[in-house]
């Protein structure tokens, strides 16, 4: 019986890799098929690019007390990419409550 379960699992990791390659080559061939299309889609990636390295940059991996980071078994390293991902989170949820927020007043002012 655990033998089949193993073999299940081997079987969903495969076809979870392949389902994966087959995306990124689909997604990557409609990008480079219609390039002048994919050029907003471009800078939004590259706008969440910028967005991480700035939230990179900006943690601390001393966040935390030293005491956690061992009683948790979490580097520096993880800590400050935890940082990161936090920081990140909180620019593009307040950008996006900006934006949202923005978009309205600028209706009312137009009608």
């Amino acid at each position: 019986m655990n033998t089949l379960v193993n073999i299940g699992m081997y079987v969903t990791y495969a076809l979870f890799f392949v389902a994966l390659a087959a995306l990124l080559f689909f997604a990557v061939t409609q990008f480079i098929d219609n390039i002048r299309r994919s050029k907003t889609t471009l800078y939004a990636f590259i706008a969440l690019i910028v967005v991480y390295a700035i939230s990179y940059l900006c943690s601390s991996p001393t966040d935390v007390g030293e005491a956690f980071l061992e009683k948790t078994d979490t580097s520096m390293a993880a800590s400050k990419l935890i940082g990161s991902g936090m920081l990140m989170f909180y620019i593009l949820f307040f950008g996006t409550a900006v934006t949202l927020v923005g978009t309205e007043i600028a209706k009312i002012f137009k009608k």
